[in-house]
């Protein structure tokens, strides 16, 4: 299933409940721009190759993280095409000695693991308000010990990085519409339909 025609169906799901949602909470009531995101654009799109053999890609990644871009949206690591079973088990493994040492020594709080081998995704989150500074947290390694992350800097590029690519869809600055209740609902139905290895269904 694309990842696009999720998030469609989504925001359909949504809109068809719209008049329900209205007569429930106050909380709720501003769903009322729903309308609107059928007709507009509401997310770009940008892909990383987080391999380390694409020199350009770093660069890429490298200018986001210094941008000043701090909407918010939807993000999924992703395993390369061709990333086999034998090498998901291996990450998932070498993930899980790294977050039980972390835990055992009382240094950073590492994404819980999901029982799941066969996913197309490592991680998928979400994020409100700054996206970018949340992608730094997975990729690098926090700054509070407290903070739960992938804290990829503690690994080895070729250990999990260079298997995966990232997909960010940021939230268009002009999208005009209660964007915590859609982004949780995104990431609930992108985690039900998609299963990644690490991360918490939460939103």
């Amino acid at each position: 299933m694309d990842i696009c025609a999720v998030i469609q169906g989504t925001i359909n799901k949504l809109t068809t409940y719209k008049e329900i949602i209205e007569k429930g909470s106050d909380k709720t009531s501003i769903l009322a721009v729903l309308d609107e995101l059928k007709n507009n654009d509401v997310f770009s799109k940008e892909v990383y190759d987080l391999g380390n053999e694409n020199e350009n890609e770093y660069k890429k990644l490298s200018f986001l993280f210094q941008t000043t871009k701090n909407n918010g949206g939807i993000y999924l690591f992703k395993f390369k095409e061709g990333t086999c079973l034998k090498t998901k088990k291996n990450i998932k493994e070498l993930y899980s000695m790294k977050k039980a040492s972390e835990k055992e020594n009382g240094g950073k709080s590492l994404s819980e693991i999901n029982n799941v081998l066969d996913t197309q995704y490592l991680y998928i989150g979400k994020n409100n308000e700054n996206i970018v500074n949340r992608i730094k947290n997975h990729l690098q390694t926090t700054d509070s010990n407290k903070t739960y992350a992938m804290n990829l800097g503690l690994f080895e590029n070729k250990e999990i990085r260079d298997h995966l690519e990232l997909i960010i869809y940021f939230l268009e600055e002009t999208a005009d519409y209660p964007e915590k209740f859609i982004l949780s609902l995104l990431k609930k139905e992108l985690h039900e339909n998609y299963k990644p290895m690490i991360g918490s269904p939460r939103t």
